[in-house]
């Protein structure tokens, strides 16, 4: 709780919940220098309603493969950018931020010299119902305290942002990044990428997967080297201007302008001189993706048996790399 304090993503409520209606908080591995915070919303998450949102038309890597580049003359040059601990960034409802409460209630004196969001309305207030029952518990989940001694009021420390593991984390983070594009005059109509939805015939193009933001444009082979200062690259540009209006920060390290060998939404783009001129600009899963499926699989096939798990986790791995090459799917059996 200090540390969302210190972040300015620290709430407080009263609201009662049961121990479904609490989140759990966990670290995950993310590199050698930190960890991903992780919110534990199994409970919540089974309380709450699906939201039909634009997850539904993330965009997939397999539909660069029906990109057109004209042969030998022109090459596919993409950039990209990524906004920084986006889920993090983005602001909830005080509602929102209750069913993001984790255990245990805390008395009052434990948020001293805290800043939390919603103290001083929760000061003002009585408790939306009585803290004792008759069930031998005090509505929280906590021992019953003697008669004879005056019940500690029960607080809870609340998230007020999007956890990663809310289930409609990714609708709220993918709808508000589009619509502040969309803003600034990009992901139009014309050029975005969408799964379930025809790619569109002329450069350039451009996609969304969540905080990921990234432009592909057909351009020029020049006599030597790689083209420079692509339209892919202006429409980033574009989008890191909107960002900076908005506050909204990102990983500029991470940024790609006019690469012509890059990965995006999880493909693999190669589309250096020598490539184009031999007639190709090639498309598939990543190359580190690809070698770890083989080596593997090749492994398991000399095993007498492996278990379901490891069996479906294969099984996903190659599909998702077959769906660039779909003749391929020819091979799969039961």
């Amino acid at each position: 709780l200090r540390l969302w304090d210190a972040q300015g993503l620290l709430g407080i409520t009263r609201r009662p919940p049961v121990p479904r209606e609490l989140c759990r908080v966990f670290g995950a591995y993310k590199d050698a220098d930190t960890d991903r915070m992780i919110g534990d919303r199994r409970g919540p998450n089974s309380l709450e309603g699906r939201i039909a949102g634009p997850s539904r038309f993330l965009p997939g890597g397999h539909l660069l493969t029906q990109v057109t580049v004209p042969r030998f003359t022109h090459c596919l040059i993409g950039a990209s950018t990524d906004r920084r601990d986006f889920y993090h960034q983005a602001e909830v409802s005080d509602e929102r931020s209750r069913w993001n409460a984790i255990g245990p209630a805390l008395p009052i004196s434990a948020f001293a010299g805290l800043n939390p969001s919603g103290l001083a309305e929760l000061t003002t207030r009585r408790p939306q119902r009585p803290l004792h029952d008759r069930s031998g518990g005090d509505g929280f989940g906590l021992p019953r305290p003697s008669l004879l001694v005056e019940p500690p009021e029960a607080y809870f420390g609340c998230f007020r942002s999007l956890f990663q593991g809310d289930h409609a984390g990714v609708e709220f983070a993918t709808a508000a990044h589009a619509d502040l594009l969309s803003s600034a005059g990009l992901l139009g109509a014309q050029s975005r990428l969408l799964g379930g939805y025809p790619v569109p015939r002329a450069s350039p193009w451009q996609g969304l997967v969540i905080d990921d933001f990234f432009a592909l444009s057909v351009e020029p082979l020049p006599a030597f080297g790689l083209p420079s200062g692509s339209v892919a690259s202006s429409l980033v540009s574009r989008a890191k201007a909107a960002y900076l209006t908005e506050g909204v920060e990102g990983s500029d390290h991470k940024d790609v302008f006019d690469s012509a060998l890059l990965q995006a939404v999880g493909a693999s783009i190669d589309s250096s001189r020598e490539t184009v001129l031999e007639g190709n600009v090639l498309v598939g899963a990543p190359v580190g993706k690809r070698l770890g499926l083989a080596s593997i699989s090749l492994a398991v096939a000399s095993l007498p048996g492996i278990s379901e798990e490891l069996a479906s986790s294969l099984t996903g791995g190659w599909v998702s790399a077959l769906m660039f090459r779909r003749c391929f799917m020819a091979c799969l059996k039961d």
